[in-house]
């Protein structure tokens, strides 16, 4: 394939697991043009860390450091846009957590240009598939032995492993920064399938990543965030912001009343909650109001 690749990692703050990552990143059987890393300004010596391990200096890495850390939506928004600025085809997005098995790039650009989005199987060795369901050969599971059945599974769950070509950044743009967390693969998703590019997880292709720390409890069909405090504000602002945009009126105004009663009857803080949700309606990604 004569397509230039860059993987595009965000980091802050797991050095150790970010070296992890790497290290995989250049051994795999398809080879990548370029990595760039994106450190959101991170405090525990990552830079350093990166020359200690051998990681740096490298012909292929671009080592990117924020003034500030803008989340991994501005990660995935600075680290996209200086991929694509440079050329690059086929742009590889993940985060530090995570670590890709050695064939998985190569499982993935098999399928291109056919598909313009894939995605690999997200992995953890002692939770299984862990982000969600997957759909393959009309059976929905988080079993990889059902998912396995065919070469394909829907959908794709961005941005772990997630490859993205060119085509498609040139028509939607990058990830919405502001978003800061939570939301953000969420809404880019949203926009490519409402471009009309096609996606598809590869379920040959292994991305292994730890348990999501996002976990919920259900409120009918809402999930309350089993979050810390502060961040709550950003999760549902972006809900909302998301539902308003992106959702059928009906389905919008149904979802936004079930979250508001939701934070009303469960959320142990309600303020910075509806704070998040009314901002997200109103469209307002300017103030975070995470401090």
């Amino acid at each position: 394939m004569n397509m230039k690749i860059a993987a595009v990692i965000v980091t802050f703050n797991r050095k150790e697991l970010l070296v992890n990552n790497i290290k995989n990143c250049l051994q795999q059987t398809q080879v990548l043009n370029s990595i760039y890393i994106i450190d959101n300004a991170s405090s525990d010596g990552t830079e350093e860390y990166l020359f200690e391990t051998l990681i740096l200096p490298n012909d292929r890495i671009k080592y990117i450091k924020l003034s500030k850390n803008t989340g991994g939506a501005g990660g995935f928004y600075s680290g996209l846009k200086t991929a694509y600025d440079n050329g690059n085809d086929l742009f590889w997005m993940m985060d530090d957590d995570g670590c890709p098995d050695l064939e998985c790039l190569e499982e993935l650009v098999q399928y291109i240009p056919e598909y313009d989005v894939l995605g690999p199987l997200i992995y953890c060795e002692f939770e299984g598939l862990t982000h969600a369901n997957y759909s393959s050969n009309g059976v929905e599971s988080r079993i990889i032995e059902d998912i396995k059945i065919d070469k394909l599974a829907y959908p794709v769950h961005p941005f772990n492993g997630t490859l993205i070509s060119r085509e498609v950044v040139t028509q939607i743009g990058f990830p919405e920064k502001l978003l800061f967390i939570w939301g953000d693969e969420q809404e880019y998703r949203f926009r490519w399938l409402k471009a009309g590019f096609k996606e598809a997880s590869v379920t040959t292709a292994m991305y292994f990543h730890p348990t999501n720390k996002l976990q919920f409890k259900k409120f009918l069909f809402f999930k309350i965030p089993d979050i810390k405090t502060e961040r709550k504000y950003l999760y549902y602002r972006n809900q909302a912001w998301i539902y308003v945009r992106y959702r059928n009126i009906f389905f919008a105004i149904i979802s936004l009343l079930v979250m508001f009663v939701g934070v009303l009857l469960f959320e142990d803080c309600k303020i910075k909650s509806l704070h998040g949700f009314f901002d997200g309606i109103r469209g307002n990604l300017e103030n975070p109001r995470i401090g």
